[in-house]
């Protein structure tokens, strides 16, 4: 690597970090089509976030593979749990990009994604919940677009996903 530049640039080194698990690893099913579910959240009591632009940016990528039916794009703005849960049983997600506010609380040791109420309040999803919800749909990869998606050794966000066998989980440890 040069030495003016972050590793993270130098296409020569992965950057990865994971928990060794005692678990067989899961099975993944194949298909015609990559199903991919996004999820945005952005309440107001929170720092808004430009999840539109996410979501274009998103289907811009898409839109080729998806013109050839090899992506479907679902789209689940403001969730909630209720819909969020709604979404997952109707397009049973083979990727589940997620898009908002996470949080790692250190005294309780535990991480959340804040998704909204009815009212597009905050409702904190400890990540117990979300690897559950999840694991039931055999979500085969999960990209948390969240602040301190990764923070947590063993009970954060992305580890506890981990634990409940969704095979993929790429987070943010920083904002």
């Amino acid at each position: 690597t040069r030495a003016d530049e972050f590793m993270a640039f130098d296409e020569r080194v992965s950057i990865t970090r994971y928990i060794r698990l005692n678990s067989a690893p899961p099975v993944l099913q194949g298909s015609e089509a990559l199903s991919i579910l996004v999820v945005a959240a952005s309440p107001t009591d929170e720092a808004p976030l430009r999840w539109e632009n996410e979501i274009a940016l998103l289907r811009e990528a898409v839109e080729p593979l998806a013109r050839l039916g090899k992506v479907m794009l679902t789209i689940c703005e403001h969730a909630t749990r209720e819909s969020l849960h709604a979404a997952l049983v109707e397009s049973r997600p083979h990727v589940v990009h997620l898009i908002g506010h996470a949080e790692y609380d250190v005294l309780q040791q535990q991480g959340f994604m804040v998704l909204e109420d009815a009212n597009r309040r905050s409702v904190h999803v400890d990540a117990t919940e979300l690897a559950r919800l999840l694991r039931r749909y055999g979500t085969h990869a999960v990209i948390l677009n969240a602040c301190e998606s990764a923070r947590g050794i063993w009970a954060g966000l992305a580890p506890t996903l981990v634990r409940a066998d969704v095979p993929a989980v790429v987070a943010m440890q920083w904002p």
